[in-house]
């Protein structure tokens, strides 16, 4: 979903995050910023060095800057609100497929789910704005398992 206010000449380059998250239809997305993550064992032979290595776990967090904009002010403030733990978040129309719904060849499929370390940033005389952390597990049988809610 490239800006098509810009045209480029020589070497393409990603240099938008527009996008849409379902849970801020008030806001304006300002940045984002993602960090693969996994974790890794490894194995070592008898002599104690280093033999093999395991990545199991792996997933992206992702950090969303949004700023609170809208058709009226009452609007924008309906997104100044903090979700519940694990919130399901539907991310689309972003340039990388990575960040949407459809993932990567069968990699990151599925919503996002919001972890903590979101905030709120209210200032006098400025667009208040919102971050929030979401992430996306690389197979997507685990993506499932997070996003679902265990019933009592």
């Amino acid at each position: 979903m490239g800006d098509t206010r810009t045209t480029m000449h020589g070497k393409g380059c990603v240099i938008t995050t527009a996008g849409t998250v379902d849970v801020y239809a008030a806001a304006s997305i300002q940045g984002t910023k993602g960090q693969q993550q996994w974790t890794t064992e490894i194995v070592q032979d008898f002599g104690g060095f280093d033999a093999a290595w395991l990545a199991r776990n792996e997933f992206i967090e992702l950090s969303l800057t949004l700023k609170l904009t809208a058709v009226s002010r009452a609007a924008a403030n309906l997104s100044a609100v903090f979700m519940l733990p694990f919130a399901t978040i539907t991310l689309s129309g972003f340039d990388l497929d990575w960040i949407n719904v459809a993932g990567v060849s069968g990699r990151y499929t599925g919503a996002w789910g919001y972890i903590e370390g979101g905030s709120i940033d209210l200032n006098n005389g400025a667009v208040g704005g919102v971050e929030i952390k979401v992430r996306k597990y690389a197979n997507a049988a685990q993506n499932t398992a997070f996003l679902t809610t265990v019933a009592a």
